[in-house]
Order: C-alpha cells, then sequence, then structure tokens
C-alpha cells in the first residue's frame, strides 16, 4: 500500500476552509479535525461546516471525529456530508462494532482512534470490522504538540498485523513532528536502508529552513511541498485560530448567532489594531502591514 498524505485543516484559517483545501491539490485525503469541546477541551467545526466543505472540494474527506457520543453522530458525517473516511475513539464509543457496520452502510471507510496512552491489544478483534486504525502521537485536542514517541511501538504492532494478514487496514498517524525530530529518524534508518527518495511536508518555517534543506540534499533526498504559499502563514494562522478560540469560543456562552458576529467582530477590532504581536515586531497586525482587514467580515460570513 502505498502512504497518503492527509494535511489537517486545523492548521488553516477558518474562516477560508474553501481556500485552505485549494491550496492542497495533491493530497491523498484532507483530513477534519472535529472538535465538541466535550471529549476534548477544544472547539471546531462540526456537520454543517463540513458538509459546506464537500461541497468547495473534491479530496476525500478523513473525519476525526474527537467528540462525545459517535455511536449518534458518526454516520451522518457519511450519510449527509459524503465523508470517505471517518474515525471515531475507541475511548468515546459505546459500540464501536455497531458504528463500523453503521459507517461502512453509509458508504464510508471506518476508523478507529486510539489516544497515545491507550493500549491496542484490547481492540485487535473487532479492528476486523475497521478500514483504518488512527494511532495518536500527541493528546487529541490541540495542534502543535510535540511527538509522543512512545506510541510508535503501536505502529509498529498494527503494521506486523496486517503484514501477517491479522488486519486488513490502512494505518494512519496523527501528530506534529519536527523537522529535527525527522533527521533524528531518518539518520539511523538511513544507514541501514538507504535513503527514501522524497519527503513530502508542508510550508512551515522549519521544513524550508536551510539547515534542514541542506541535510536533505546532502542526502539525496527531494523534498515535495504540498502546500504553496508563505513560509510563516501556517504557523500564523493556526495562532490566530487558537487565540479565537480560547478567548471568544471557549470563554463565553452566547445564545444566539447576533450574539456570537457581535463578540467576534470586537475582538477582531482589538486583536488586529490594538494588540502587539511578537512574531510582527510587538506591532499590531494593521500596523505591520497597514491595508483593510477582510478577517472580520470573512469571519462573520462563516457565522451566518
Amino acid at each position: 500500500m502505498q502512504p497518503r498524505i492527509a494535511p489537517s485543516l486545523l492548521s488553516a484559517d477558518f474562516a477560508r476552509l474553501a481556500e485552505a483545501a485549494a491550496a492542497v491539490p495533491d493530497s491523498d485525503w484532507l483530513h477534519v479535525d472535529v472538535m465538541d469541546n466535550h471529549f476534548v477541551p477544544n472547539l471546531t467545526i462540526g456537520l454543517p461546516v463540513v458538509q459546506a466543505l464537500r461541497k468547495s472540494t473534491d479530496l476525500p474527506l478523513d473525519c476525526h471525529l474527537m467528540i462525545d457520543d459517535p455511536d449518534r453522530w458518526a454516520p451522518p458525517y457519511a450519510e449527509e456530508a459524503g465523508a470517505h473516511n471517518v474515525t471515531v475513539h475507541a475511548e468515546a464509543a459505546a459500540d464501536p462494532v455497531m458504528i463500523a457496520r453503521d459507517l461502512r452502510a453509509a458508504g464510508a471507510l471506518a476508523g478507529l482512534a486510539i489516544k497515545p496512552g491507550t493500549p491496542l491489544e484490547p481492540y485487535l478483534e473487532l479492528l476486523r470490522g475497521y478500514d483504518t486504525l488512527l494511532v495518536m502521537t500527541v493528546e487529541p485536542g490541540f495542534g502543535g504538540q510535540e511527538f509522543i514517541a512512545d506510541a510508535l511501538p503501536k505502529v509498529r504492532e498494527a503494521r506486523r498485523r496486517v503484514e501477517s494478514g491479522h488486519l486488513r487496514l490502512a494505518i494512519e498517524v496523527d501528530g506534529r513532528i519536527r523537522s529535527g525530530r525527522v533527521i533524528e529518524v531518518l539518520s539511523p534508518l538511513i544507514s541501514e536502508r538507504g535513503a527514501p527518495l522524497y519527503l513530502r511536508s508542508d510550508n512551515g518555517p522549519e521544513f524550508l529552513a536551510q539547515p534542514f534543506v541542506d541535510w536533505c540534499a546532502d542526502h539525496r533526498v527531494a523534498l515535495h511541498y504540498i502546500q504553496p504559499g508563505k513560509p510563516d502563514q501556517n504557523a500564523y494562522i493556526e495562532r490566530f485560530n487558537r487565540t479565537y478560540r480560547t478567548e471568544v469560543l471557549n470563554a463565553h456562552l452566547v445564545e444566539t448567532v447576533g450574539e456570537l458576529q457581535a463578540l467576534s467582530s470586537s475582538w477582531l477590532q482589538i486583536y488586529n489594531r490594538e494588540r502587539p504581536h511578537d512574531s510582527l515586531g510587538r506591532v499590531p497586525p494593521l500596523t505591520f502591514l497597514p491595508r483593510p482587514s477582510s478577517a472580520a467580515e470573512s469571519l462573520l460570513a462563516m457565522s451566518t
């Protein structure tokens, strides 16, 4: 089975998800992180947004549901949003066997995810009814966490089970890995088995850094960037989304869309006009780049 790359929309600008999907046309799947602020302490997007996204891209949607009660909420992502693969967490599922049957009956692949601290062994038999296994190498809930190497033995064991014929599924690995960690992992493997022909990554700053580029050139490893754009784009967008979730979505209880619009508009004015940003030389965004911002208008349009 050929490796697949599924960039996560968690790193995208939530006000421009269609543009973010269009920016990675060479990806195999598009990873959609759905969080409910119950199973994980974060809130992202839900079924209506995924339905809208389905109309905006031809990429297969790989929906990772970090939510409570997936027995109830998972099938609609296949039936109503047309997701290609729907993954639920073993820790949240009441009847994972029935969930897999329901997802397959709805025309989607069925995936089971396990957290870094969750053992693989109790799920080996029921995984016979699944199409994908998602091994988390970070705690679900937030992007940008450090890679947890202790999860790798589960990946190796799952791979061994697939190669022996016990399981027939694809193995996904979810989490961030730094460019320095890539070098640490690949260096001994290159000594034993030779260098890979190429690496595919996003265009984050550390993967564009000269030391990493030089290391790849020294080992004749081609770099294929799957997302065009400015080098710091992903980091800025993720910082904005994280701050917005923390200071607006998770900090206030609103009863109407109008309340959320007003709250968001007021917060964006402060964020763009008054708040100094370390990454911009301790000045607000509109001082650093004085031009009309459509961020508030786009965000409000998304909320309606």
